[in-house]
């Protein structure tokens, strides 16, 4: 918080005695941050927006329905700040979250990010068959949006599913979704059984 104080400082921002917020030639810094209305991203969002205001901005937040955030936040682009979570999906590809051409909408850029390697790397992604090729792409991607920030990463939430000791066979792995739990249910069993080879040979 020192070194954000500082580059502030060093911008022209000046710390009010008065408000505690940082102004510049008579404007506040200050902005809205938009979420949805489920519980862990209004917790989310307070706890940013608690951080910011004690740095000196004035940050409010602001909470829609999922459906409301939808039609009139996300899809016009309508927002100074948004909280959001990303499902990528079991096959990796990141074309639609991050290429320059998806900015509008129906396409999921929600940072407005631009970068012309960047799009380049995401389609030479998309492209590529090689599981290792593809994943040494997506780093060369990944090194670039670490450098240019164009989103700040939180966290990746993690789901527990409770497993009665007596079921065997469950095998949950990486889930996408959460009916993704039942992709080996036709292996999922409570006991077993002996059968002579004699009744098994096909």
């Amino acid at each position: 918080m020192t070194t954000a104080r500082k580059l502030l400082t060093n911008s022209g921002w000046a710390q009010s005695s008065t408000t505690g917020f940082f102004e510049k030639k008579g404007q506040v810094l200050g902005f809205a941050l938009s979420t949805a209305d489920t519980p862990e991203l209004v917790a989310s969002a307070n706890a940013v927006a608690g951080q910011w205001r004690a740095l000196g901005a004035n940050v409010t937040v602001k909470v829609f329905s999922s459906g409301s955030i939808n039609t009139n936040v996300i899809r016009p682009r309508n927002y100074d700040a948004l909280l959001f979570g990303e499902v990528i999906g079991r096959t990796l590809d990141l074309f639609a979250f991050w290429h320059s051409t998806q900015r509008n909408d129906p396409g999921l850029n929600l940072a407005l990010y631009t970068n012309a390697k960047a799009d380049t790397l995401l389609s030479e992604a998309r492209a590529e068959v090689d599981s290792v090729a593809r994943e040494a792409t997506y780093a060369s991607f990944a090194k670039i949006v670490q450098d240019d920030h164009p989103a700040v990463f939180l966290y990746a939430p993690d789901f527990i599913y409770i497993i009665p000791a007596k079921l065997k066979g469950v095998a949950l792995g990486a889930l996408t979704t959460p009916s993704d739990r039942f992709l080996n249910v036709y292996e999922w069993h409570l006991e077993t059984k002996n059968v002579w080879p004699i009744f098994s040979a096909r």
